[in-house]
């Protein structure tokens, strides 16, 4: 066992909700954060390809009022996310649906800092002389498009500061999403390359998790699993990208890699 005499923890506050064709579920899931107004957060992209149309389509059957903001144009960066925070205030937003990949989901995680924290986002950067968390953000479903990231389930958030052209953390059991809705219905559309270099990095995560200093028991049976289901699902879901047993797969093979981050 690594590092038998070390303190460890581990802490995930995120309910994690999967499988194929559940997104008829995604009102239930809304409604049982008591959430009646969410912010939409999104890319561009995203609506463009029309995936935040089949998201959106079981909120309009149940009747579930939203407010979509699209103001993230790639990497998220410290004014996106203020713009994003006023557009929840003025709209009268009480949570978020984050639909996407790791932009959107981070960019959903740091606005909710905003609005909790009631103060930008970088001063909450996880570096010497910086303010620590203190208040749970408001409630936050996490819908991924990718398997990738895994933000869906991490405890972090990363953001770009223009002006030192630099990205910084944000993180802790406040910033994490409360639930992740993971359908890989929603990722059959992802081209080939795309597959490949977010398969990747959800299996580089899950290496990096088992090989590094801070590994511990929970984290190495989510990391193995992860490498396990990226060695039998990422080639097939790069060849036929309609193969749902293999964006299934990919889809849970992100999750536990980036669960390795707890």
């Amino acid at each position: 066992m690594k590092n038998l005499y070390e303190l460890h923890h581990y802490e995930s506050p995120t309910r994690m909700v999967h499988g194929i064709h559940i997104l008829p579920r995604l009102p239930e899931e809304v409604r049982r954060l008591g959430v009646k107004k969410p912010l939409l957060v999104t890319l561009p992209p995203m609506i463009d390809c029309g995936l935040v149309a089949k998201v959106e389509a079981p909120l309009k059957e149940a009747g579930i009022d939203y407010v979509i903001f699209d103001g993230i144009h790639g990497e998220p960066t410290c004014e996106d996310i203020a713009e994003g925070s006023r557009a929840y205030r003025e709209r009268g937003c009480d949570g978020f649906l984050a639909v996407g990949g790791g932009a959107a989901i981070d960019s959903a995680k740091a606005i909710g800092v905003e609005i909790a924290e009631n103060g930008p986002v970088l001063d909450y950067e996880c570096a010497p002389g910086k303010k620590p968390l203190s208040k749970r953000i408001p409630p936050l479903v996490a819908v991924p498009t990718t398997a990738g990231t895994g933000s869906e389930v991490t405890l972090w958030s990363v953001i770009k500061d223009t002006k030192r052209e630099y990205k910084f953390n944000v993180g802790g059991p406040e910033i994490a999403a409360h639930v992740a809705f993971i359908d890989p219905v929603l990722q059959t559309s992802l081209p080939a390359d795309f597959t490949a270099g977010t398969g990747m990095d959800a299996l580089c995560h899950a290496i990096e998790c088992y090989t590094c200093a801070y590994a511990q028991p929970i984290t190495d049976c989510y990391a193995l699993y992860a490498i396990e289901l990226a060695g039998k699902y990422l080639r097939r879901a790069v060849a036929c990208g309609g193969d749902l047993e293999a964006r299934y797969g990919m889809a849970l093979c992100a999750m536990f890699a980036g669960a390795t981050y707890g």
